[in-house]
């Protein structure tokens, strides 16, 4: 590399223009990184020079602005901090001292945004994103705040502009009560006193700025499968026989995928998609491959067999051509767009019983069929019959409760449905899925997938406390809270988001003393505990409820039950709570789980379920 020099921010950022490429992944600082780049400036010796890191840039002479290819972590968080310190100041402020010192106006202008343009209305961002980039409008109106004097548009919030909000939020709580002496310090510490390796790619080197991207990591964040994998993408472009109009327009259309991918992963942010989740996921029902034998198998599968120099220039007998790489791409950009709606249901437009199957399945866990979902949603336009889609729904629900909540087993059909996955990819035979879907599920009842005994076993050594220990509870409970809301067809009492630990209340206390609980109180400790803990004595609450009435009488909880959950409402329909109406409400609960998902109770089993004992 030319150019490498050891700079400061203010060399750095000498009337230079410099853009995130749209290959980059978007700002994925957090807590601990903002953390971590804070303490390091507050304890930096006002005399003193820190060593920061390296920044890698490429000049690109067409638009005569710089790649940040490595830094760019950095270098946005040092801009938002920049960006909040200079916001406490008035346009017309000196800060500094009067020869080091520069004018408000100048600090924006070096380092956040220039005015240009014949009448000077015309913003230039110093340092940003590309355009078209929802990162770029983002940065542009809410960090810097130029929404007033440039028309951007909509914003689009994806996990990456929270990221932004966040770290913009953390410096402005950081320095909300320093004083302007102090501001100041930190404006000198940021630009004279942080210093980079500052490497410049000149272009006449020969060298790629996609390869060097892939052996670069961020600071506390490695470079994920999918970063690595796009660049090896773009790459390949530039060794295919192919004329440079097609290559051109392959390497747009990677960069247009990466955008959508990059979007849907950080749509929602309260529930952040791992990027090396759904390529794997992706993986495995795109070319059928899975293997529990090494750790992260798609990484090495993509970038060290098939995305490969080798197979384009067809050393190998594996070959990879403009048609190869095309159809991949179109074809992660559509399963990122049905793997983000089968995690979010309710954000989609799918059929209502979909809907509701779908987030069934989410509450409970369903990795194991998350490729042959995903091919069949990526398929759902072609597939008039949404019953079919409802009952392999069902199908891989009642499996994934049974195998995973009741017998706690480990799945050794797991490579069986990734099978399905991939032939249902391939052939697109929705009716053929279904029954050989039915075979396995129904063929596992039949081998006994559910042990009583086994299932008897579990609830009983749950650390002595029986049900409440146990992994299902909240789901059956909550199951049976919409069965009897179905029954009443009534509004939504309690959401699933809600429900934790403490929503789960016992209706004769855990611990208590009161004498309107006489009938427990006179019974053996070892005795209450499993009455406590068994079935028919537990309900969900909203933690509001559940807080506010602690180890009341039955007469108090009751007021408070009757206006709360269905489950609970149906509780407060008994004049007193005892043993028997405890055994009574916990048989009809297992009779519900018996019905719900197709297995036995014997008497003398529910016998020893429903005391614990």
């Amino acid at each position: 590399m030319a150019n490498s020099k050891l700079e400061t921010l203010s060399e750095i950022f000498n009337d230079k223009i410099f853009r995130i490429p749209d290959y980059q992944r978007g700002y994925s600082w957090g807590q601990e990184q903002l953390e971590d780049f804070w303490i390091d400036l507050s304890n930096l010796n006002d005399t003193r020079i820190h060593y920061t890191g390296m920044i890698t840039v490429e000049h690109k002479h067409k638009n005569d602005y710089y790649h940040v290819i490595d830094g760019q972590q950095r270098l946005t968080s040092i801009m938002i901090l920049l960006n909040c310190i200079l916001s406490k100041f008035n346009d017309n402020d000196w800060i500094g001292d009067d020869i080091t010192g520069s004018s408000k106006q100048d600090l924006v202008s070096k380092y956040l945004y220039k005015h240009t343009g014949k009448d000077g209305r015309t913003i230039r961002v110093v340092f940003g994103y590309e355009v078209d980039n929802p990162s770029d409008i983002y940065y542009r109106t809410k960090i810097l705040s130029l929404e007033n004097t440039e028309n951007f548009g909509d914003t689009l919030d994806t996990l990456y502009t929270k990221n932004l909000e966040f770290a913009k939020k953390f410096y402005t709580k950081k320095i909300a009560h320093l004083e302007k002496g102090e501001l100041e310090k930190l404006i000198f510490k940021i630009t004279k006193q942080l210093k980079f390796n500052f490497y410049e790619i000149e272009t006449d080197e020969g060298l790629d700025e996609f390869v060097i991207f892939e052996t670069m990591n961020n600071r506390g964040k490695a470079l994920t499968t999918l970063e690595l994998l796009k660049n090896r993408l773009i790459y390949l472009t530039t060794l295919l026989d192919s004329s440079d109009d097609e290559i051109n327009d392959l390497r747009t259309k990677i960069n247009n995928v990466w955008k959508t991918v990059y979007e849907y992963l950080g749509k929602n942010y309260d529930k952040k998609i791992d990027d090396d989740d759904f390529l794997k996921y992706h993986w495995r029902m795109f070319f059928g491959k899975f293997d529990r034998a090494i750790a992260n198998p798609e990484r090495d599968f993509l970038l060290k067999e098939h995305f490969t120099i080798q197979n384009v220039l067809q050393q190998t007998r594996i070959k990879v051509d403009f048609d190869d790489i095309n159809e991949y791409i179109l074809n992660l950009q559509k399963a990122v767009v049905s793997y983000y709606y089968m995690l979010n249901p309710l954000e989609s437009d799918y059929d209502e019983e979909i809907k509701i199957w779908l987030s069934k399945i989410n509450r409970l866990g369903f990795d194991t069929f998350k490729p042959m979902l995903m091919a069949i949603l990526i398929d759902k336009d072609n597939i008039r019959d949404d019953k079919s889609i409802v009952k392999v729904l069902k199908l891989v629900e009642n499996y994934m409760f049974i195998k995973f909540r009741t017998m706690k087993g480990s799945n050794t059909t797991i490579k069986d449905f990734f099978e399905l996955a991939y032939e249902y990819h391939k052939n697109k035979y929705i009716y053929r899925l279904l029954d050989k879907l039915e075979s396995k599920v129904i063929q596992n009842h039949r081998n006994k997938l559910f042990k009583l005994n086994k299932f008897i076993e579990i609830i009983l050594d749950e650390d002595k406390q029986g049900w409440y220990n146990w992994s299902g509870l909240s789901y059956v409970l909550y199951e049976y809270e919409l069965h009897l809301e179905s029954q009443k067809r009534g509004e939504r009492k309690l959401e699933w988001e809600a429900i934790n630990r403490e929503s789960i209340e016992h209706v004769y206390p855990q611990n208590t003393i009161r004498e309107c609980w006489d009938e427990f109180n006179q019974l053996d400790e070892s005795v209450k505990n499993k009455i406590a803990h068994s079935l028919g004595n537990l309900v969900l609450l909203s933690t509001h409820h559940n807080s506010s009435i602690g180890n009341n009488c039955f007469e108090v909880k009751r007021d408070v039950f009757s206006t709360s959950s269905y489950s609970a409402i149906e509780i407060s329909k008994y004049t007193d709570w005892t043993i028997e109406n405890i055994i009574h409400r916990g048989e009809k609960i297992l009779t519900f789980m018996s019905e719900r998902w197709n297995i036995e109770f014997t008497d003398e089993s529910k016998e020893k379920l429903l005391f614990n004992a």
